[in-house]
C-alpha cells in the first residue's frame, strides 16, 4: 500500500514539474499606457531557443477589437516574443490595428521598459511613443497538461481514500 502511495506522489510531483515547463504557443497578454488598456490572447510560433513569432492576435485595446499587422508593417515590428526569458518583446516588438489607427508596443534595449507607438501620433522608432505603465505575457497552460495533472491529483487522492477505507 505504501508503495502504490509513494509511486502516486512521485507521479504528481513529475506531472506538476511537466506543466510549469510545457511550451505553450498560446500568451495572455495585458498592457496598460497612455494609449489605453490592452488585453487578449496571441498565438505564436515556437521558433527555438525561447523565441516565437506571434501569428495571431485575440485582443482589445479600449473596447476596439485588434488586428495583428504584418511584421514590418509598422515601426520595425518583427512580432517576436520571448516568453521564456522573463516574458519580454523584443526591441522591434508586435504591431496591431484598432480599425483607425496603427500601434506599435515594444522593449527598449537593455532594459524591460516597454514603449507603446501609435501612428497618428509619431513615427515608432526606439525611444518613441509613450512609455507604458504595465506590460504582462505569460503562457497559457496547455489543456493535456492540464489534465494530467489532476489524473495524478486523482490517483493520489484515490490511494488515500483506498487506504483510509481499509
Amino acid at each position: 500500500m505504501r508503495v502504490k502511495l509513494a509511486f502516486a506522489v512521485v507521479l504528481c510531483a513529475l506531472l506538476s514539474v511537466a506543466a510549469v515547463s510545457a511550451k505553450a504557443d498560446t500568451f495572455n497578454i495585458s498592457w496598460t499606457g497612455a494609449y489605453g488598456t490592452g488585453s487578449g490572447t496571441l498565438t505564436a510560433t515556437d521558433l527555438g531557443s525561447g523565441e516565437f513569432l506571434m501569428t495571431s492576435l485575440d485582443a482589445t485595446q479600449n473596447g476596439l477589437l485588434l488586428t495583428l499587422l504584418v511584421p514590418g508593417t509598422y515601426g520595425a515590428n518583427d512580432n517576436d516574443t520571448f516568453p521564456f526569458q522573463a516574458p519580454q518583446l523584443d526591441v522591434s516588438g508586435f504591431s496591431f490595428s484598432d480599425g483607425t489607427a496603427f500601434y506599435n508596443v515594444y522593449n527598449l534595449p537593455g532594459t524591460l521598459s516597454y514603449f507603446e507607438c501609435v501612428s497618428t501620433a509619431t513615427a515608432c522608432f526606439v525611444g518613441d511613443g509613450a512609455q507604458l505603465e504595465t506590460f504582462n505575457i505569460t503562457p497559457t497552460p496547455e489543456p493535456a497538461t492540464a489534465l494530467l495533472l489532476g489524473t495524478g491529483l486523482l490517483a493520489l487522492f484515490g490511494s488515500r481514500r483506498k487506504r483510509a477505507i481499509a
